[in-house]
């Protein structure tokens, strides 16, 4: 007799009760099969909180968990001693890093307030001394071998005259004076992990890095290329007055991610696609298939502003290194 054909000779209430013991088996391994995934995730979220407990910069507030987010390499510690998203802060939260007289400043009454910014190497707290100060938008280049192909993007803002970014330290003493920044870079990178490979644009495409989202001293993006022997070249924007200003907040507003939740990937979520979106955002221009392609690639960029009529070509700009 074939296997289950003894169902055949059962009474009829026999048969529906061993049709409701199966069915009823089925819909409790389904249930544990779906309490084990539960718990499998509850266990991974605390492991992965548990190790950014451990990564997290100690006595620092404004740290991100500085951990790989997601991916193959979830919960690994970030190198976290050079690069770290920026963090918008109220002005209650920056209040003890500045001292009494300028915190009471009146140009600092229209202030925004950051945290996180890199600079000389240590990370600051910084406030914008008013609203609108921005004068010029200026989408800078980075290429690196093969230049043909491999390039950084990222935003530079100048202050307009008698305004800046004002820094203040984010550990240690509090400062008597502020550091005084003409200039703010917004720069979208990637980030290894500790023991992980440097950048390798095959190696961006497979989880191996996280993403910070930069608030740099052009100063120290000067440096960087000057010791990695880069040259940066400059496109100034068709952002002009009160505009400038209002793309600075748009740009801030959404390029804030202080927890660094997610993956870098050289294709879909790099340096320059992600300014991209937020350009595209203050033109009102819609993104298709062809926009996202053409803005995935770093050194087509010039193009890409020429296309949305907001590269200056009457007021061109010498390479950085020029500048210093």
């Amino acid at each position: 007799m074939a296997p289950g054909s003894i169902l055949f000779l059962l009474p009829l209430e026999n048969f529906k009760t061993v049709e409701r013991d199966r069915k009823s088996s089925a819909i409790v391994r389904l249930m544990l099969l779906r309490i084990s995934l539960v718990l499998s995730l509850v266990v991974s979220f605390s492991s992965w909180a548990e190790t950014g407990n451990a990564c997290r910069p100690a006595n620092d507030p404004f740290a991100s968990p500085g951990v790989m987010p997601q991916g193959p390499y979830l919960g690994k510690c970030l190198k976290m001693e050079n690069k770290r998203s920026f963090r918008r802060i109220t002005r209650e939260q920056a209040a003890p890093y500045i001292p009494a007289r300028w915190f009471s400043d009146s140009r600092l009454k229209q202030a925004m307030f950051f945290a996180n910014i890199s600079h000389a190497g240590q990370f600051w707290v910084g406030a914008t001394t008013g609203a609108d100060v921005i004068q010029d938008v200026i989408f800078q280049m980075e290429r690196f071998a093969p230049e043909w192909l491999a390039a950084h993007t990222q935003l530079r803002f100048n202050f307009k005259n008698g305004h800046a970014m004002w820094l203040f330290p984010q550990s240690g003493p509090v400062a008597s004076e502020p550091v005084a920044l003409a200039s703010i870079v917004l720069s979208v990178e990637a980030v290894s992990f500790v023991g992980g490979p440097d950048y390798d644009l095959i190696k961006g495409t497979q989880g191996y890095y996280g993403l910070a989202k930069r608030m740099v001293s052009l100063t120290d993006e000067y440096m960087g290329a000057v010791e990695e022997q880069h040259k940066i070249e400059q496109f100034r924007l068709k952002f002009e007055g009160a505009r400038a200003s209002a793309f600075f907040a748009l740009a801030v507003k959404q390029l804030h991610e202080p927890e660094m939740t997610s993956l870098y990937h050289t294709l879909q979520l790099n340096c320059t696609n992600t300014l991209f979106q937020v350009i595209d955002l203050f033109l009102k221009r819609p993104r298709d298939e062809l926009s996202r392609a053409w803005t995935t690639i770093p050194v087509l960029s010039k193009g890409a502003l020429e296309t949305r009529n907001v590269f200056d070509d009457q007021h061109p700009l010498p390479n950085l290194d020029k500048e210093f």
